[in-house]
Parts: C-alpha cells; sequence; structure tokens
C-alpha cells in the first residue's frame, strides 16, 4: 500500500496501512447485527378473499422467505410461522430484497370458493431490517385464470444490411392456463396508453384520467374472427398471432418463419396470408403504419379482451390532444401486460404506467441496444399439472411474471 501527499493532503490507496504519522489507518467495523426484527407475510390487498378464505387474513403461514442484503448479497431463508411472522435477529442493519413463494395444497385449494383460482402466494419486495422493529410485507396470489399472453415479440430488428430497423416480424402467444376448452372466437386484442416520460411539452399530469381502475383507455385494438366456436384452445395449448404471417428470416438475419402463425394482425396496406385467418380492426383509429398491432411506442400495454361492441365503449380525450380513445371496462379484460422501454430519452419517468390493478410493475425492456431486437419476453411456468400441461405464473406483476 502507498500513501500519496500533495499540497498538504494525504490519500490513502487502501482500505488500511498508513498515516502521516507512521500509525496504522484502522478500518471501522461493520454495523451491528440488529436485536430482534418482525416480519409478516401478509395477503395482498387484491388477493385478500383468498386468503381469509384460507384462515390466513391476519398472516400467510409457512411461507418461504429468502433475504438478500442489497439485492446482492447472499441470501438467508427462513419460514413464517402459523401466524405469518418471522423474528430475525443477528442480520446486518439495510435493505434487503425479499423473496416468497407459498404454494396451496391439495387440501388448501380445496377450501377456496368454486371461482377462486388461486394457486398460492409469491413475489418480492423490500424489507428494511433495523433492530427492535416490524414491517408487514405483502404478497400477491397466483392466478391460473384462463387465456393468458404467454410470449410478447414485438422489439425491432437491424435488417441485413444494418441500415435500418425492420418492425414487422412481431407476434403475440396466448396460452390457454385453465383447465377447460376455451374458444377464442371474438376476443380482442389491443394497445392501451401507456404513458412512461415526463415530457416538458405533455406532462405526466395529463395523463391523470387515464390511469383509471375502471378500464383501459386505446384507440388500437383487434377483434380475432369466428362465429362463437370456430377457435377451440384446448387447455395447456398456444397460439401465435403474427403482424405479418410471413417468413422473416429472408429479410432479417433473427427473423421467424411465422408462416404457418394461427391468426394474422391485418392492417390497411401490409401484406397478407391468404391460408391465416385475419383479425378485424375495431379500433378508434387505423393502425399506426397500416400493418395491424405492432405495439408501438416508449412504453407498452397489451390487453386482451372478452367480446365487445366498440360502439358502446364510452369516449374521452387526454387534456391537451384531439384524440378520442375508447375505455375498455376492466369487466372484460383477461390479460394485461406492461412494458417499460430501456430507452434514455434524457427526461424524468412517470410514476405510474397503468393503474396497479392491471399490473402492478411492469417489466423492464433490457436494452435499447437492436441487437436486442431478436430478444421477446415469456411468462414463466411454475408448475406442471399431472397431466403434464405447464401452468404459467400471473401475480398481475410483470416484472415478476416474465423473464426475457
Amino acid at each position: 500500500m502507498r500513501c500519496l501527499k500533495f499540497a498538504g493532503l494525504t490519500f490513502v490507496l487502501a482500505v488500511a496501512g498508513c498515516s502521516t504519522d507512521g500509525a496504522s489507518v484502522v478500518t471501522p467495523p461493520p454495523p451491528p447485527a440488529t436485536g430482534p426484527f418482525t416480519l409478516t407475510v401478509v395477503p395482498g390487498a387484491d388477493d385478500r378473499a383468498s386468503a381469509q378464505a384460507l384462515g390466513w387474513a391476519s398472516g400467510i403461514p409457512g411461507a418461504t422467505v429468502v433475504l438478500a442484503l442489497n439485492d446482492t448479497g447472499p441470501g438467508h431463508t427462513f419460514t413464517s410461522s402459523a401466524t405469518g411472522t418471522i423474528t430475525l435477529a443477528g442480520l446486518t442493519p439495510g435493505d434487503y430484497r425479499a423473496d416468497v413463494r407459498r404454494w396451496l395444497s391439495p387440501t388448501e385449494l380445496k377450501q377456496l370458493p368454486q371461482d377462486d383460482d388461486a394457486l398460492g402466494y409469491l413475489g418480492t419486495g423490500t424489507v428494511r431490517v433495523t433492530a427492535g422493529s416490524k414491517q408487514d410485507l405483502a404478497i400477491p396470489a397466483d392466478h391460473r385464470r384462463s387465456v393468458v399472453i404467454s410470449e410478447w415479440s414485438f422489439n425491432p430488428e437491424v435488417d441485413s444490411f444494418g441500415l435500418a430497423e425492420y418492425d414487422l416480424g412481431g407476434f403475440l402467444e396466448l396460452y390457454n392456463n385453465a383447465d377447460t376448452t376455451i374458444y377464442l372466437d371474438g376476443l380482442v386484442l389491443g394497445q392501451a396508453i401507456a404513458p412512461q416520460i415526463n415530457y416538458p411539452t405533455f406532462p405526466c399530469d395529463n395523463y391523470a384520467p387515464t390511469l383509471d381502475p375502471s378500464g383501459l383507455w386505446a384507440r388500437n385494438f383487434e377483434r380475432l374472427p369466428g362465429r362463437g366456436t370456430d377457435y377451440p384452445l384446448a387447455p395447456g395449448q398456444a397460439v401465435v398471432l403474427a403482424t405479418d404471417a410471413i417468413d422473416h428470416s429472408r429479410v432479417v438475419a433473427d427473423g421467424l418463419d411465422l408462416r404457418h402463425a394461427d391468426f394474422e394482425f391485418k392492417g390497411f396496406s401490409d401484406s397478407d396470408n391468404p391460408t391465416v385467418p385475419n383479425s378485424i380492426d375495431i379500433g378508434v383509429g387505423p393502425s399506426p403504419g397500416g400493418n395491424g398491432l405492432q405495439f408501438f411506442g416508449i412504453g407498452v400495454v397489451a390487453f386482451v379482451a372478452l367480446p365487445i361492441e366498440p360502439t358502446s365503449l364510452a369516449r374521452r380525450k387526454v387534456p391537451g390532444t384531439a384524440l378520442e380513445w375508447a375505455i375498455v371496462p376492466a369487466g372484460k379484460l383477461l390479460d394485461v401486460l406492461a412494458i417499460k422501454s430501456a430507452y434514455d430519452t434524457g427526461f424524468p419517468e412517470c410514476p405510474v404506467m397503468v393503474d396497479p390493478v392491471f399490473d402492478r410493475t411492469p417489466i423492464q425492456l433490457f436494452s435499447d441496444k437492436p441487437e436486442d431486437g431478436a430478444r421477446s419476453y415469456q411468462r414463466r411456468v411454475v408448475a406442471v399439472a399431472t397431466t403434464g400441461r405447464k401452468i404459467l405464473q400471473h401475480t398481475k406483476t410483470a416484472a415478476t411474471d416474465f423473464l426475457v
């Protein structure tokens, strides 16, 4: 170790070793370990009914909790008591990332009401450990639901010449996460308003009316064809909906051959694969670019809804604009996925992109680099049923439900 002197100042180039008088510089000790700290794992506000049916209103018992200091340190594993509590002692004070899992047993599943499809409680959160304090950690329930978005892939790719972005090779995958066959006929897919950036000329406050738990504001949405029972989807099956159902590998190196997609989003000026059924544009205005749904924008909110009559939807204008938006009622929504862009605009972000009743925390786009255009988001598998079917995670928290 060396000590450098300049203009009467001493710079220490190591943790300990020297001072101006030859004495050692003593490294301060680490923060003392905490005394008793009590953590209680409680059900999230939206999922208290399931917990009450199980007698868990005051806390979730038997939950596995892994705590890691500053989100990077080694994990410490604990199990909550019969009342959902964990008493901790000896941990270094600080902010810990908490990963929580509590799956329901077959006996517990039978205690739920018939229309309750909860599978367990799982999620992440931050726990601030300090001596003698208490904290509740609210964890959402994981639900089976029915039709869910299982994969989203609409990131632009660079063309074979490396000159321009190619954004026609995107697709959305839907999955039947339920135990019974469903029918896709008439389902509506669309893109809702997603305020991510606080622009000086158009601040986040303008979007305040759109952060509405009663529904999503949307302009671009399309209906799947069918007369009611033409397009069945069995449990554990998936379908692919492509912007253009063509072989995109002929255009971009990482492009996919989507000629055998199950459906094709149809715009007013794009190519058409006559062997793939087209969706029907029923939105307020034509899709940008004329190629059907492509999920443009800095931030994205994609949704799947039950059949709706577009003329029955209430319409509103965002303050400061002349554009009209339709309100898709919350009761019609089957699934919602919120995605934050990594693109750096130089301006701060809006605190909320979509009301948390639809998506608690958007997933963060990995980067805005062209080479990441070949990546997608895929919903996590949480279990495999006795029939061999995959069961996908759904806590209405995209940041934890999806992986790259």
